[in-house]
């Protein structure tokens, strides 16, 4: 009956979407090939997050790939239909009495099912334990290897530090005790059937003795190996145990980090790993008879360093030995290939201090040489990013991201969207005392750094002929223009903040201003720079904001890139300005000419409307001895008189109906108050300048909500300024504490009331 039913659903498909839930609910006892095929498709078509839960089918599914009686083609189809269904209720406990080798066929299966099941912790040591028996066969244990190394990897938490250790104890011999003579035949290695433990080396023994079927291995450039097997061994057919040897070598980084977090140390464990290590790098000095083989040399010698460098964490008086091999290795292979390069990189910054070697030589190699070129190739600068997000508490430790910063900052102009999230937080750590000026620059300038390397790709492999045609059609061929292309492509900091002819140099390059790349750095430059200044906020200083504001004001007119770059540059330094004010006020006095100067041209405000009205706000709430002790009454003076002047300025002017030049009077006057209050002798100045912009308001035929705000303010200013004795305690700020305090005490009521009472009454 139940048969038939499935056969009726099979024949219907073409007529209605397959119903998943039918076909688990009726399965027949025999599976066959169409049941399985057509249980499988509906299982594709089915929502995963819909898949119901059915012991029952599952049950039937375990008895069907069990079933060794049944063709290898159904017991795939029933292994990959149960797959597909997990994670499925109770399969962990139906599990939980097969045999190792049996087990290894549903691993998969497992990985999907999570770890959340009760009977998960003993499956999981059932696993372990077959790691330790002898009886076990090599290729069970490689299967069971790396599963517990995907377990580990994405639940540290799952292994205690005794799980750990049953596992490590075993790697030193798995590394080391691997037979040296080919399988006689091809080991079997079936999905559905199990690995194949019918050779001798599969089964127990770990050397095969000498016989006419068994050949022995031989190293890549064809000499027989007399020593030990490695993963650069090569084997006619590879026997189980070595397979398993190949296994242990990929995730021995994965168990010597565990082993360092729980510091593990075993003598063995460490003896065991740096001999393989050492024997595979005087294996790399082998010509490989098939040249393919040397791709896979250098592969391998990227994960021996990595190796030794996790040895010498564990161990670190194998650090004098083990470097003078990396030395060698750096000396022939830092600058030839990028990955090699990184990981020789990491080890000298682990351990390099412990024998005076000089990293900041190897660093300087490669940023100037393969790390400046790594935005060329997408992999390498991947690579790169990597390395840097990786160790990035050790290259600040010794300069390294403040030095070479403008290198990898080329990799970010190039690709902007791929790597933006990891430069989100390497950008930090660009910054320092020396080097806060230049990297605001180059975070202002990376649309033109783009362009530039536009340019830079244009010109690699033009003939030198050629080149100079090539240069004069894109106008950069005088030596000067050529030094200004220097400067923007450099790969070391310290040269300068900028330079000279900036607008220059972007007029030579506006033809690249709407090439798409270009377009997309423009587009996310703007998450950096405010990444940068976030992190300025949060650990600068008043000195070092001294050193930084002039270069806001100069930016604001100076810069290159797509369409909106500019006007969400300035809305960023606009943004932040309030920010730095409020956490360096010593700021509003250190640079007092500076802003005295900005403040004086309207060209100022044209060039950055925001910026302009938050600085002028800036001072008349900062200028104030209450909130920095270099406070002045000359200070504040000269912050009055070019206030004022811009005060009449903007009263003189024809737009003063303009809704921004009306709110940019407003924040003027209320800034001139503030600062009026902080001196007697300037609140008569101020009460004329209150009055001039209240008959303005009275004379203008055309009446607006921001015409009317700045009346209100004008009688509001009037009335605060003439009751001397409220007004310094309403125009001055008063610090944060003391402003709670204001609030919780009572005996200061009475003064806000009569405040309030004295401004409405005045207003009526």
């Amino acid at each position: 009956m139940a048969a038939s039913f499935v056969d009726d659903l099979i024949s219907v498909r073409s007529h209605r979407k397959l119903n998943l839930s039918e076909l688990l609910d009726n399965l027949p006892k025999q599976l066959t090939k169409d049941v399985l095929q057509q249980l499988r498709a509906a299982v594709l078509e089915c929502d995963p997050e819909l898949i119901p839960q059915q012991e029952t089918a599952v049950s039937s599914l375990l008895v069907a790939v069990l079933d060794e009686q049944s063709p290898p083609v159904r017991r795939h189809l029933a292994l990959s239909v149960l797959e597909s269904l997990c994670p499925q209720y109770g399969l962990e406990e139906m599990l939980l009495p097969l045999p190792p080798q049996q087990l290894t066929l549903f691993l998969q299966a497992l990985l999907a099912q999570g770890t959340d099941s009760p009977h998960y912790r003993a499956l999981l040591d059932k696993l372990l334990g077959s790691l330790e028996d002898a009886a076990v066969s090599a290729p069970v244990k490689r299967e069971v290897l790396l599963y517990v190394t995907r377990v580990a990897e994405s639940r540290e938490d799952l292994l205690s530090r005794e799980d750990v250790e049953r596992v490590l104890k075993q790697l030193p011999g798995w590394l080391l005790d691997c037979s040296l003579f080919s399988s006689p035949r091809l080991l079997g290695v079936s999905s559905v059937t199990g690995p194949s433990s019918s050779s001798t080396a599969a089964t127990g023994s770990s050397r095969f003795r000498r016989s006419e079927s068994a050949q022995a291995v031989s190293e890549l450039d064809g000499v027989v190996s007399q020593e030990t097997f490695t993963v650069l061994t090569s084997a006619k057919f590879y026997t189980g145990d070595q397979w398993l040897n190949g296994a242990v070598f990929s995730v021995l980084g994965v168990w010597l980090r565990r082993a360092v977090s729980l510091h593990y140390t075993d003598e063995t464990l460490v003896s065991a790993s740096k001999k393989y290590c050492l024997y595979l790098v005087d294996q790399t000095h082998r010509k490989p008879v098939h040249p393919e083989d040397f791709e896979l040399q250098q592969l391998c010698l990227v994960e021996v360093v990595h190796t030794l460098d996790l040895v010498c964490q564990l161990d670190s008086s194998q650090v004098p030995e083990v470097i003078l091999v990396i030395q060698r290795l750096a000396n022939s292979h830092l600058l030839s290939r990028l990955t090699l390069g990184t990981a020789l990189l990491e080890f000298f910054l682990h351990h390099g201090k412990a024998v005076l070697h000089k990293t900041d030589d190897s660093l300087s190699q490669f940023f100037l040489g393969p790390g400046s070129r790594a935005w060329l190739s997408p992999s390498n600068a991947l690579h790169v990013v990597h390395f840097t997000l990786r160790n990035l508490a050790a290259l600040c430790d010794v300069g390294a991201t403040e030095k070479y910063f403008p290198a990898l900052l080329k990799i970010f102009a190039w690709s902007p969207q791929q790597f933006k999230s990891q430069f989100l937080s390497i950008v930090p750590a660009f910054i320092s005392a020396k080097s806060v000026v230049e990297v605001f620059h180059s975070l202002v300038d990376l649309p033109s750094l783009t362009a530039a390397l536009l340019h830079e790709r244009e010109m690699m492999g033009v003939p030198e002929g050629a080149r100079a045609k090539r240069q004069s059609s894109v106008h950069i061929g005088s030596e000067v223009h050529k030094s200004m292309l220097k400067f923007v492509l450099r790969d070391i900091s310290g040269i300068g903040d900028t330079f000279d002819g900036v607008a220059k140099f972007h007029s030579l390059i506006a033809d690249q201003v709407n090439h798409p790349k270009v377009i997309r750095c423009s587009e996310h430059a703007p998450d950096l720079l405010g990444c940068y200044l976030k992190t300025f906020v949060q650990y600068g200083d008043s000195e070092l904001a001294s050193r930084l504001l002039p270069a806001f004001m100069e930016r604001l007119s100076v810069c290159f890139g797509s369409r909106g770059y500019c006007e969400r540059l300035r809305k960023v330094l606009a943004d932040v300005l309030p920010q730095l004010f409020r956490k360096f006020p010593d700021v509003t006095f250190l640079l007092t000419s500076e802003f005295v100067e900005f403040l004086s041209h309207t060209s100022s405000y044209d060039a950055g409307p925001d910026f302009f009205a938050n600085l002028v706000w800036a001072i008349g709430e900062f200028a104030s001895p209450n909130e920095s002790s270099l406070c002045t009454p000359k200070a504040v003076c000269d912050f009055f008189e070019v206030l004022e002047l811009l005060a009449f300025e903007l009263l003189s002017s024809q737009g003063l109906l303009s809704e921004r030049r009306t709110r940019l009077l407003c924040i003027v006057i209320t800034s001139l108050s503030k600062l009026a209050v902080r001196s007697q002798d300037l609140v008569a100045r101020a009460l004329l300048c209150l009055s001039k912009t209240g008959q303005l308001c009275n004379s203008c035929q055309v009446q607006g909500a921001p015409l009317a705000i700045l009346e209100r303010r004008v009688l509001e200013l009037t009335a605060i300024i003439k009751h001397s004795g409220a007004a310094s305690d309403i125009l001055t700020p008063p610090k944060e504490e003391e402003l709670k305090r204001r609030h919780e005490d009572l005996a200061q009521l009475p003064a806000l009331v009569r405040l309030v009472t004295a401004v409405t009454s005045t207003q009526e």
